[in-house]
């Protein structure tokens, strides 16, 4: 299996200790992540998975067609991950909270990548920022910042009217 290395670290049972995590996989977590989050409203927008890969173009310096791919291994692994929960606490255990504060970020903008709120999106945002240890007005603040990046050119107002 692609992916056993990484899904042997997730489901394993004790967590006492840490083992650091290569870049990559962390990578993929945080990919995997955004993708479960775009998929929550069953509906997984073109506009959604655009989105992903524009964030990996960003960080990862990839282009598009390697960020198309990455989110096509992101989107085979989240398939495998049983757990948002465990999930969220790997990448919690492994980046600071600089790095947790940029995540949720990230989810907020694929949330609003079809300039639409879901309540589902919402609420499993909701439940990350709490995982990955990111104080609630921070996340809200990350969540306007977001919204108004999702105003179409022309447009003064959301569509939802945050």
């Amino acid at each position: 299996m692609m992916f056993d290395r990484l899904l042997n670290r997730i489901t394993r049972k004790s967590a006492s200790v840490v083992p650091p995590m290569h870049e990559a996989d962390s990578d993929l977590l945080f990919g995997a992540l955004l993708v479960r989050l775009a998929q929550t409203d069953r509906l997984y927008m073109f506009e959604e998975a655009h989105q992903i890969e524009r964030i990996f173009v960003a960080k990862n310096d990839l282009t598009p067609q390697e960020a198309e791919d990455f989110r096509y291994r992101c989107e085979a692994l989240e398939v495998q991950i049983p757990s948002t929960i465990e999930l969220a606490g790997i990448l919690r255990a492994h980046t600071d909270k600089a790095q947790r504060t940029s995540i949720v970020a990230a989810l907020w903008s694929v949330v609003f990548a079809d300039q639409m709120e879901h309540v589902r999106e919402t609420e499993l945002l909701n439940m990350m920022e709490d995982l990955l240890g990111v104080d609630h007005a921070d996340s809200l603040a990350l969540r306007d910042i977001e919204a108004a990046k999702a105003i179409p050119t022309g447009q003064t107002t959301h569509p939802l009217g945050a």
